[in-house]
């Protein structure tokens, strides 16, 4: 059963916290299966009851959620039975209080000291026979943590209290029953609590008090006096701890540490230690720690290729940025030197004037003092080819016959017809 809003009813409920009860106001939603079934309980499922008649569990089941769910406690107990009920987890929920079939009054709470149960929180007295207006007896709001739930049956005098764990029982016996509603749903969960209030379960009808509660989920406990009493021997999960009579989970050793660079974190428990995957980036790029990413540098020194000529690299929001020829406008870049240097004059080769020259002619230039190439005197050997100056069989140096102190054409081109002056 899901619980559906509908017109808010103001109620006062209560706090429930491990110092005392902190009033406050909030609204509440009923649903509407119970109201009416305050109207239609005896008209339509409870066959003529008198109040010497009381109904089996199953019965009371079907009338809290308005509909023939079960047919007997068995199915009851087979389909919708939680297996552990002993202690559960509240995180603010609530409790209603549905019916009371037994010859004792009921006070009804819950305990906060697991496996002792001293430290017990009153909710209601329900002092009514039958089934119950659950305005008038519900939406009592519940401590966050781990809590227990007890009942004490009593006249003028108290019968003894009966807890929700068997071994805080007198007779160690199980006087509470819980079963699951008829459309559970985890994320708003609603279970029925049943209870037998006799020594030794009496006639274990379980329908001295049944109520339903919303918010809470059932938990399995072991109880303690120690911490010792709650070590698993298991390293991953954390170390145990006692608290208020109860074994309180660890938590893991290797949860995440925050930084990215390390990699992620895991646990070995055949080692019994915490262990990391490392550097998560590939081998050519860096780790930024600040942005949690993989980058190509952090600062201009990661870009640095040591090299002068191609200027200075920098770094830009994590990419290298390539630097430019450092060396201004008529000067060259000297790597060895790492310095800009003057450009160089241009080399020259003065020539001797050339006769005319026919195609296939050959010309011999003696030794010229005039020619000049590196420092050194040279012979040159030139012929006309299909209309060009080639160069000699055994000299690279094509000149130009364009006049004494010329320079040489870089193409090494004469052309027919140029001459000496």
């Amino acid at each position: 059963m899901s619980w559906v809003a509908h017109k808010p009813v103001e109620v006062r409920m209560y706090s429930l916290m491990r110092g005392g009860l902190v009033e406050m106001e909030r609204k509440v939603y009923r649903n509407r299966r119970y109201v009416s079934l305050i109207v239609g309980v005896f008209l339509v499922l409870v066959p003529a009851l008198s109040w010497g008649t009381e109904p089996p569990l199953w019965e009371i089941y079907n009338t809290i959620y308005g509909e023939t769910v079960v047919h007997s406690n068995q199915e009851l107990w087979d389909t919708y039975a939680v297996d552990y009920d002993e202690m559960w987890r509240a995180n603010n929920g609530y409790v209603v209080a549905m019916a009371r079939f037994a010859g004792y009054k009921q006070k009804f709470g819950y305990y906060t000291d697991g496996c002792i149960g001293s430290e017990r929180i009153e909710l209601f007295q329900v002092t009514k026979s039958g089934y119950l207006n659950p305005e008038e007896y519900g939406s009592f709001l519940l401590a966050e943590g781990t809590i227990g739930f007890y009942t004490e049956p009593y006249t003028t005098a108290s019968q003894g209290v009966w807890f929700s764990q068997p071994l805080l029982n007198a007779d160690s016996k199980d006087h509470m029953w819980t079963f699951r509603a008829p459309e559970f749903d985890i994320t708003n969960p609603e279970y029925v609590i049943a209870w037998e209030d006799l020594p030794n379960l009496g006639d274990a009808d379980y329908n001295d008090l049944v109520l339903v509660i919303h918010f809470l989920n059932p938990m399995v406990v072991t109880c303690c006096e120690d911490d010792s009493d709650c070590d698993d021997g298991i390293f991953c999960n954390g170390v145990e701890s006692c608290s208020a009579g109860i074994c309180e989970p660890g938590s893991t050793p290797c949860g995440d540490d925050g930084f990215f660079c390390n990699g992620t974190e895991a646990c070995d428990e055949e080692g019994k230690q915490c262990t990391q995957s490392g550097n998560p980036c590939a081998p050519d790029l860096m780790c930024d720690e600040a942005a949690d990413l993989c980058v190509g540098c952090l600062e201009d020194n990661d870009c640095n290729d040591g090299l002068f000529c191609n200027g200075e690299e920098f770094c830009n929001e994590g990419v290298c940025i390539q630097g430019e020829n450092p060396c201004p406008a008529g000067t060259q870049c000297n790597e060895a030197a790492q310095s800009c240097d003057p450009v160089p004059p241009p080399t020259t080769t003065t020539v001797f004037p050339l006769p005319p020259l026919s195609e296939g002619e050959v010309v011999i230039i003696p030794e010229a003092p005039e020619v000049v190439s590196g420092g050194t005197q040279q012979f040159y050997a030139v012929t006309v080819s299909h209309g060009r100056i080639v160069k000699s069989s055994y000299e690279w140096k094509i000149v130009s016959s364009a006049g004494i102190g010329s320079t040489i054409n870089n193409e090494g081109i004469y052309t027919v017809g140029d001459q000496g002056n």
